[in-house]
């Protein structure tokens, strides 16, 4: 049971750690890279303030994005993400974004939800309860939208076949907490 007065935590997004060769075997979920810049959304009661992963507040320079959240059916959320401008050819660029192009906020993960931590769930169920939250479609306007984790090998020679930049990957683990079995994840 969920219990409202427990405070939302800080955001410590879960990081990709360099590789030179990436994981093989369909035992990994893999998603694409976005350009643009790693804000976590934090949503407290009808208000949503954006982060980095320094703790530098974002929330005026991505006002369209904290005005996007705060229509969110939440009490509380954490949500990872990345902001980003997306080009013409549906691909992101921290370029463009500099120049004032329209922004949207991809979001990745649901870490917190109404008073429950939700960082023990696998990724898949995050992602779950993470498409429920955002809806099939956001209400507008919108610029918020659900990536998803693709699994298996077999998506990177997809991804090499349409061009993309590179992929994020990581195993599906029941926690992005630090347990020791557990490798984080690849970039």
């Amino acid at each position: 049971m969920a219990n409202p007065l427990v405070s939302l935590p800080v955001y410590n997004p879960q990081l990709a750690l360099l590789v030179k060769t990436p994981p093989e075997g369909d035992g990994w979920l893999h998603e694409v890279k976005l350009d643009g810049y790693r804000i976590g959304c934090r949503l407290d009661r009808g208000r949503a303030t954006l982060f980095s992963r320094r703790a530098k507040d974002w929330t005026e320079p991505f006002a369209t994005i904290a005005s996007g959240a705060e229509r969110l059916r939440a009490r509380t959320a954490l949500l990872d993400g990345e902001v980003a401008a997306v080009t013409p050819d549906g691909r992101t660029s921290l370029h463009a974004m500099q120049e004032g192009s329209t922004i949207a906020y991809f979001v990745f993960d649901l870490l917190h939800l109404d008073g429950d931590d939700l960082t023990s769930l696998p990724i898949e169920e995050r992602q779950v309860r993470l498409r429920e939250l955002l809806g099939a479609r956001p209400r507008p306007p919108s610029n918020m939208s659900l990536t998803s984790w693709v699994a298996g090998f077999r998506f990177l020679r997809k991804l090499a076949s349409i061009a993309w930049k590179e992929s994020s990957r990581r195993r599906p683990a029941p926690s992005i907490g630090r347990a020791p079995a557990m490798p984080p994840g690849r970039k």
